[in-house]
């Protein structure tokens, strides 16, 4: 983790209605030389097994179960911790208990997240802008973080209710209409860029969530934690795993 020394500013479309900058005394960390870093460093040494979709989560014989894609067995487990979101888990529960409605029944929103990269650096004089009366609610100059590439890059996030309406809609399309918007905000055309893509987000964002951070069933050995039991940011999903973890310690 580094901190990322950027200008930051709020914009009402294209007008600039606020502008600090991100320094020591207000410090905003990012993950270095890429966002995945700080998990990957986490994950050194552990028992990771990538490109594993699990399909359903059961108990059997007193030992958890859970099936993957191919419908194999991965192993027998004494607790299960899901941190996925409230939709993917109720794909994957396939029992009942008390408190499984509440959990799965949580709504969030979706979101797009447009990169575009250029082989030349652009003009423009703020880092990180928070968005208003756009389709666009966030941007960000991806390459001005620190150890990125050196080539230009920038990220643009599409507003939650945007998302939420046109979350079917064909991506090549948003991202079009994104590029224009982009456009008109930073009045740069932006189709002149080297490469480009386009990340869908079903479930992205919560509203800011009062209760419990995290869940805990110690008869059935579960436990679930994600960023949406207190709100959507990387700050939330840290502190909602903390405390679960905190109350495994209490109970193992």
């Amino acid at each position: 983790m580094k901190p990322w020394v950027a200008k930051y500013v709020e914009l009402d479309r294209c007008k600039v209605i606020l502008s600090n900058k991100w320094e020591e005394d207000n410090p905003h960390y990012v993950g270095a030389p890429y966002m995945s870093s700080l998990c990957r460093e986490i994950a050194n040494g552990q028992d990771v097994f990538l490109n594993t979709e699990i399909i359903n989560v059961e108990m059997q014989n007193d030992k958890w179960q859970l099936t993957d894609r191919k419908h194999e067995k991965t192993g027998e487990y004494d607790w299960v911790v899901f941190a996925v979101t409230p939709n993917h888990m109720k794909n994957l529960m396939h029992f009942d208990f008390d408190d499984k409605f509440q959990l799965t029944s949580k709504k969030l929103s979706a979101c797009f997240a447009l990169m575009l990269g250029f082989n030349d650096i652009l003009t423009i004089n703020w880092q990180a802008a928070l968005v208003s009366n756009s389709d666009i609610s966030w941007i960000s100059i991806n390459s001005s973080k620190p150890d990125r590439n050196s080539k230009f890059c920038i990220i643009a996030q599409s507003k939650n209710s945007w998302a939420d309406e046109h979350v079917n809609m064909d991506k090549g399309m948003v991202q079009s209409h994104l590029i224009d918007e982009l456009s008109e905000i930073l009045k740069v055309d932006m189709k002149n860029h080297d490469f480009a893509g386009i990340h869908r987000w079903r479930y992205a964002n919560i509203e800011k969530q009062a209760g419990a951070e995290c869940y805990m069933n110690t008869a059935l050995r579960l436990a679930v934690v994600g960023d949406w039991f207190i709100g959507s940011r990387v700050e939330s999903a840290f502190m909602s795993g903390y405390r679960a973890a905190k109350k495994m310690e209490a109970v193992l």
